[in-house]
C-alpha cells in the first residue's frame, strides 16, 4: 500500500509518515491477518518488528556517515552530536530528527554513545541480531571481505583490545595476582607458580586480544595469521551491545521500607 503525499498536505488525514506505511504494509502483507483471525496476539509483534527495522535502518545510516559526501563533522561527545545538523533530515538537529522519530514510533530512545573513525584505509561495519550488536573496524590495509571477516569476529568473539600492547599493565598485573593465587592454591610453590603463571597468562591474551584469538571461521588458524595471509592490518575497532554498560538498579527492599519509616 503506497499513498502519494505529494498531493496530500501533512495535516490531511490521510497523509501517511514513511513508518506508518510500513506498518501497513507489513500488516496487510501478514498472512494471519489475510486468513480474518484474531490479530491481538500478534499485533504487538507486528509492531515490535517494524520498529525494530525502523532502528535497524537508523543504525545502518549512522555507521554508514561518511564525513567526505556530508562535510567536516566531528562530535567530541554525544551532547555535540545532538546539536549539529542531521545528515538524514537536513534543517533539523539530529536531537530533532531523534525527538520526531520517538513520537512516530511511540518508544523511548537516546544516543548514549558513539565511535567515529578516520582512516586512510577503509571502515567496515556490521550489524547482528537484529541491531543486538554493532560492530566498527577500521583497516589500514586489506578489502571489504577480510574487514567483514574481522567484523563478524569481533561480534562473535567479544575482544576488549586490539594487540597485547594495548592491554593497560595494571589489567595484566592483576590477571597475574589472580593466576598465582589459583596456582598456589593447587599447592605449587611462588616459585614455580611464577613460572607457571608466565605460562597461562598467553591464555589470558587469548581471549581479551583480537589478533590472539582464534578465527571464528578456522579455529586452526589465529586472527593474526589470517590478517598476515591476506595481508591486512587492523588499526582500531568498536564494539557496541544492546544494554552494555547500563547498570541494573538493585533494590534493597528491607532497606527501601526503614527509609520510608524514618
Amino acid at each position: 500500500m503506497k499513498r502519494n503525499n505529494k498531493k496530500l498536505d501533512s495535516k490531511d488525514p490521510r497523509y501517511m509518515t514513511e513508518e506508518q506505511e510500513q506498518i501497513v504494509n507489513l500488516i496487510l502483507s501478514n498472512n494471519e491477518l489475510k486468513s480474518g483471525k484474531d490479530v491481538s496476539n500478534i499485533f504487538n509483534e507486528l509492531r515490535g518488528k517494524v520498529i525494530q527495522r525502523l532502528l535497524d535502518a537508523e543504525m545502518e545510516a549512522f555507521l554508514g556517515y561518511d564525513k567526505s559526501e556530508h562535510g567536516e563533522k566531528d562530535p567530541k561527545d554525544v551532547e555535540e552530536l545532538l546539536a549539529q545538523e542531521s545528515i538524514e533530515v537536513p534543517g533539523k538537529t539530529v536531537k530533532e530528527v531523534l525527538v520526531d522519530k520517538i513520537a512516530t514510533i511511540g518508544e523511548n530512545m537516546n544516543i548514549r554513545r558513539f565511535a567515529r573513525f578516520e582512516s586512510e584505509g577503509l571502515v567496515e561495519k556490521y550489524i547482528h541480531g537484529d541491531g543486538k550488536i554493532a560492530v566498527l573496524v577500521n583497516m589500514k590495509k586489506g578489502n571489504s571481505e577480510v574487514a567483514k571477516d574481522i567484523c563478524m569476529q569481533i561480534a562473535a568473539a567479544r575482544p576488549e583490545f586490539l594487540n597485547e600492547a594495548s592491554v593497560p599493565a595494571e589489567r595484566v598485573e592483576k590477571e597475574k595476582e589472580i593466576l598465582k593465587a589459583q596456582t598456589m592454591n593447587e599447592g605449587k610453590p611462588e616459585a614455580i607458580a611464577e613460572k607457571i603463571v608466565q605460562g597461562r597468562i598467553g591464555k589470558f591474551f587469548s581471549e581479551i586480544c583480537l589478533v590472539d584469538q582464534d578465527f571464528v571461521k578456522d579455529p586452526n588458524m589465529k586472527v593474526s595469521q589470517l590478517l598476515k595471509e591476506k595481508d591486512a592490518e587492523v588499526v582500531e575497532f568498536a564494539r557496541f551491545e544492546k544494554g552494555e554498560g547500563i547498570e541494573k538498579k538493585e533494590e534493597n527492599f528491607a532497606e527501601e521500607v526503614m527509609n520510608q519509616l524514618k
